[in-house]
């Protein structure tokens, strides 16, 4: 049986990733998640939350939902908004070798949140943009 769906709603404002933070380690608390998993899911929260703010709103105003909760042993986390849809098919991939300066930048939120997560989708429809992500396992 599913816990119950644990929300926050915030504003896009980089100042709210502490809160988001504290929502989701508190969740994995409830959930009994271990450290390491926890920290996995945090990043990949930290990073998801960042390229709504910055990108699908364009540092400006708006509304992000963050949904998680546990089935079956696996951790659920879904984020909406409604700002500007991103199609992660046209995102160019990181380049993760080579010195750091030569390096192309963008690209390593979403390659960092499928390193650290098990699945991640990406939806747009009139309800919002929504992304989901899950991590398997990782809850008694």
């Amino acid at each position: 049986m599913p816990s119950p769906v644990r929300e926050l709603h915030f504003t896009a404002d980089l100042a709210n990733l502490a809160i988001v933070a504290e929502f989701v380690a508190s969740g994995c608390e409830r959930w009994r998640i271990d450290e390491d998993n926890c920290y996995d899911i945090q990043l990949a929260i930290d990073e998801a939350v960042t390229n709504i703010i910055e990108h699908a709103y364009g540092g400006g105003e708006g509304e992000i939902v963050l949904r998680c909760w546990v089935a079956e042993h696996h951790f659920y986390v879904k984020l909406q908004d409604w700002g500007k849809a991103f199609d992660p098919a046209k995102a160019s991939l990181p380049t993760t070798t080579g010195p750091l300066a030569e390096r192309k930048s963008g690209g390593l939120g979403i390659y960092f949140m499928r390193k650290l997560m098990d699945e991640v989708h990406f939806e747009f429809t009139g309800a919002g943009n929504i992304l989901q992500m899950v991590k398997y396992n990782v809850a008694p």
